[in-house]
C-alpha cells in the first residue's frame, strides 16, 4: 500500500506579484496539491523560463494543480516552476508537500 507522508512543509499565502517566484519545497517531497487561493490568475512554468502575464500555463483563481499521484516524482517539476500574476492584482497560492512511499 503506498501512503503519502506530509514532508513538514506547507506554504500559506505565497504572494504573487510581479515579479515571477519560486516555490519553497521541502528536502523529500516529491508531490504537492497548490491552490490558487486568490482572486486572480497565475501564469506558471515549469521548463525553467520565466513566466510572464501572458506566457506560461494559465492557473486560474480557484484552481488547483494536483501534483500528487502516488509513484510519480514531481520533484523535478517542484524545483523549477515559477509564478507570476496575470493581471494586476496580487494573488496567493497555498501549497501542501508530500512524499509516497
Amino acid at each position: 500500500m503506498t501512503t503519502a507522508y506530509n514532508k513538514g512543509g506547507s506554504q500559506f499565502a505565497l504572494a504573487i506579484a510581479g515579479t515571477a517566484v519560486a516555490l519553497t519545497v521541502p528536502a523529500g517531497a516529491t508531490a504537492a496539491v497548490i491552490d490558487n487561493s486568490g482572486s486572480g490568475a497565475i501564469r506558471y512554468t515549469t521548463d525553467g523560463s520565466t513566466p510572464s502575464a501572458t506566457n506560461g500555463n494559465r492557473l486560474a483563481a480557484g484552481a488547483t494543480l494536483n501534483w500528487n499521484q502516488p509513484g510519480v516524482d514531481y520533484s523535478p517539476l517542484l524545483t523549477v516552476l515559477k509564478m507570476i500574476r496575470e493581471s494586476a492584482a496580487s494573488t496567493t497560492v497555498e501549497a501542501q508537500y508530500y512524499s509516497y512511499q
